[in-house]
């Protein structure tokens, strides 16, 4: 054990060194004091920054800020409200014969669901795109940009199939575009950066790096399959920068500040694995989106247009002969390069004058021929596109006027997504599908006719109509005076009624 002068000495030299931090603070305080009463009271920090502010911020503005900085402008904040039915809490079918009671206890009653989603502007002219199931059924959608009012959205057209959807604003101000790259070039481990509207935390930003490619999902990571049982995707992208709920349709970019995918799904079971449709897929479902057939019953003769890389514009790869196309002027290997007075500088920018023109209505197309030189002009009068065999059966047999179900149309009609059937434009009051009870806005489903079965008389056989075609391959075998069973689907109901062919 130490003895006492150890211990003493210790203590010594503690007390000895309190003293001397007692007499520093009495020095500082002197100091201090005396410049308070001399009124020159300086606050001391680290170094001075020798640089300008803002040579240190620009300094800071590394590769990752100025793609976002690029981008971020066009990146929309996306809410849809959509109004649903609820009706009487009790169990009864359509036709019950308490159902008039139940209407009056507990009439049906008008809920709004809200949810929210984010999406990108791919044109000044105020076309969006953004995932599918953000906006599906959606009866109002409304878009919000940074730093700019909110703008309510129209549905151009959907592919639930893709999971993607066009949307178009009305602005005065042209939008901020978000630039389009290419998915095909994507680097495994390059920075990826999500941009969108997480939980609606508008204009939010994570950054990962892309995990891996050509992933297989089902359509929009739905889970959907092939006619083999495959995944019916195989391309996404997959990435560990942060997607949430409210990230669906918003832009993933790389370092350019170029889109390479959008975002759509999450693996709930794992996090930091997302996933997102690549670009070069959804600018082709962007370009089917505009079909012109399918919104306006319009016809160009245009059989397929090809992005030109020199130069820009859209090269006419077919043209119809007897077409409007034709008639104009226009021939194989022709690049248009303005539309209505400006530039065309890929498909989109033809396709999306198309989409707003009817029958009858034309357009002024600046062409180059094939060989170069300088463009001409031709006026291009888009004509009613072409009855097929179905519309044409259905005319003459049924009395009702139809056309395609497309995805669009499937959900004004109420029965979802689920763009299989044929609608209904118009019925002949006095024709057999309008005396039977069908109207314009159904969905025909299903046709039934009577077949002999030996000894017990006829029994009803039934087959679906999934398309125009479906409908062509069962009418044309129908006779005159043949009685007919349809189901059609109103409202979310499957009605049924008999009529007779003519």
């Amino acid at each position: 054990m130490p003895g006492p002068d150890a211990r003493g000495g210790g203590e010594g030299q503690a007390g000895r060194a309190r003293a001397a931090a007692r007499a520093a603070r009495a020095a500082v305080a002197v100091v201090l004091g005396a410049a308070l009463g001399a009124g020159a009271v300086r606050v001391l920090s680290g170094p001075a920054d020798p640089r300008p502010a803002a040579a240190a911020e620009d300094a800071r503005r590394d590769a990752t800020v100025r793609a976002i900085e690029k981008v971020a402008p066009a990146v929309a904040n996306n809410s849809t409200e959509r109004v649903v039915v609820v009706r009487s809490p009790f169990f009864h079918q359509p036709g019950d014969p308490f159902e008039d009671f139940f209407r009056d206890f507990a009439p049906p009653r008008r809920m709004r669901q809200t949810s929210l989603g984010s999406g990108f502007s791919i044109d000044p002219e105020g076309y969006v795109l953004t995932n599918a199931h953000v906006v599906a059924r959606a009866s109002k959608i409304v878009v919000s940009f940074p730093g700019r009012p909110e703008l309510e959205a129209r549905l151009v057209n959907i592919s639930a199939e893709h999971d993607l959807a066009l949307l178009k604003v009305d602005d005065e101000q042209p939008l901020p575009v978000a630039p389009l790259g290419t998915s095909a070039d994507a680097l495994l481990g390059e920075t990826a950066i999500a941009l969108g509207n997480p939980f609606g935390l508008a204009n939010s930003v994570t950054r990962g790096v892309l995990s891996a490619k050509d992933r297989a999902l089902g359509g929009g990571g739905g889970g959907e399959e092939d006619a083999a049982g495959r995944p019916r995707f195989h391309d996404f992208l997959q990435t560990d920068a942060a997607i949430n709920p409210g990230n669906s349709g918003g832009p993933l970019i790389d370092v350019e500040g170029r889109v390479i995918g959008v975002n759509t799904a999450i693996m709930a079971e794992g996090r930091g694995i997302g996933f997102a449709i690549p670009i070069d897929r959804a600018k082709e479902v962007l370009l089917a989106l505009c079909d012109v057939r399918e919104l306006q019953g319009a016809f160009t003769g245009l059989g397929a247009l090809e992005d030109e890389p020199a130069g820009g514009g859209a090269r006419v790869a077919a043209v119809i002969e007897g077409s409007p196309a034709a008639k104009a002027g226009l021939r194989p290997g022709d690049v248009v390069v303005g539309v209505d007075g400006r530039r065309a500088a890929w498909r989109f920018d033809v396709l999306k004058r198309l989409i707003d023109l009817r029958p009858g209505e034309a357009v002024r197309l600046a062409v180059r021929g094939p060989g170069g030189g300088a463009p001409r002009e031709v006026d291009l009068t888009l004509a009613a596109a072409p009855e097929t065999p179905g519309e044409r059966l259905a005319s003459l047999k049924l009395g009702l006027r139809v056309k395609r179900l497309t995805e669009l149309l499937a959900q004004r009609a109420g029965v979802g997504g689920d763009a299989r059937g044929v609608l209904v434009v118009r019925a002949e009051a006095d024709g057999p599908g309008g005396l039977a009870g069908v109207q314009a806005g159904d969905v025909i489903t299903r046709l039934g006719r009577p077949v002999p079965v030996r000894g017990l008389g006829h029994r009803i056989e039934v087959y679906p109509i999934r398309d125009l075609d479906d409908l062509a391959r069962f009418l044309v075998e129908v006779g005159v005076g043949e009685r007919l069973v349809v189901f059609v689907v109103r409202e979310g109901h499957e009605l049924r009624g008999e009529l007779v062919a003519r």
